[in-house]
């Protein structure tokens, strides 16, 4: 299950969106919803460390949708909202990428294969992160640099 939302959530971290009929540049994938509710069987037997990441992930998801949509409402530029929920979504991706590796590791699986291609959910997600990081760290440098000027 987490893998599967890991690829659906490597699917919106490069969703550039369409143009509708509208003229207005909206999603063409669904954000992915992570739900343990048909998951049986006790919690319990899991380390307290790993139940509780597992278990946040759904929580983590929901400020995630509400950080896109409050980004959406501030800043209605189709930019801010992608940049917004590719992040979001590849920060969530990754996450639950992590805690199935814990998961395989722990009931002694094998590894997943998420990262077993160039276009594998894991490569997807990191070169989004990577891309990410980096035009933060720009924005931020433009950022310092417009408040040094200002200073002068």
């Amino acid at each position: 299950m987490l893998e599967q939302f890991a690829e659906a959530c490597a699917e919106v971290a490069s969703d550039e969106g369409y143009e509708n009929q509208d003229g207005a540049t909206v999603p063409e994938i669904s954000v992915p919803n992570l739900s343990y509710s048909s998951i049986t069987g006790d919690w319990r037997v899991l380390p307290v460390k790993l139940m509780y990441r597992l278990r946040e992930l759904p929580v983590i998801q929901g400020e995630a949708d509400r950080i896109i949509n409050a980004t959406d409402d501030f800043f209605p530029d189709h930019d801010e909202f992608f940049e917004a929920r590719q992040y979001q979504y590849t920060r969530l991706g990754l996450k639950a990428i992590i805690q199935s590796r814990r998961l395989r590791q722990f009931a002694g699986l094998p590894d997943t294969r998420l990262d077993a291609s160039q276009w594998s959910a894991q490569n997807v997600l990191w070169q989004e992160w990577r891309l990410e990081r980096n035009r933060r760290y720009t924005q931020a440098v433009l950022r310092s640099q417009a408040l040094a000027y200002k200073g002068e």
